[in-house]
């Protein structure tokens, strides 16, 4: 009997992927921003970061929520394919977001301007990077162990229901 599984996304993975590589490059780059800005401009670095990690966790839901909704409309559906084209799919929905997310931050909290868009950018691609490997890895993972294809079959996966 064939049964429908999923990859297991957890959000621990993404964060461990993008957080550090993120952060490394702003206490590196906090000196500097202090030297150049000022405080204010640590502050608006501090921003940058938190603005950026909530649009890349909020676009792992998207992705995890596109997923799980395509398995239930069609269960033998490949879920590479879907992971992958949600992660392509939703990058320009990521760009937008944190250019939005970034200029009510901006706006309501008065931030210096230059250091916060700098490092918006920075921490952006910063992240991308970081969502691209744990992407990469996960595929790889999956296909190694057969659960990719939606389908279960002899030697295939564990044989029972997926978290996605």
């Amino acid at each position: 009997m064939m049964q429908t599984r999923a990859l297991e996304i957890r959000l621990g993975d993404v964060v461990a992927w993008t957080v550090p590589v993120a952060a490394s490059a702003g206490l590196l780059g906090g000196p500097w921003t202090l030297q150049m800005t000022g405080p204010e401009g640590v502050v608006a670095e501090s921003a940058s970061f938190l603005v950026v990690l909530g649009v890349v966790l909020a676009s792992l839901l998207m992705i995890k929520w596109i997923v799980r909704r395509s398995l239930a409309k069609h269960p033998g559906i490949n879920v590479a394919f879907v992971i992958s084209q949600a992660f392509v799919v939703g990058s320009l929905a990521k760009v937008l977001s944190a250019v939005l997310a970034g200029v009510v931050v901006w706006y309501c909290l008065g931030l210096c301007t230059r250091p916060f868009f700098v490092w918006l950018a920075a921490f952006y691609l910063l992240m991308l990077m970081g969502e691209s490997i744990w992407l990469t890895r996960l595929l790889k993972s999956g296909t190694k162990s057969g659960c990719l294809s939606g389908q279960d079959g002899p030697g295939k996966g564990t044989g029972g229901p997926g978290k996605v």
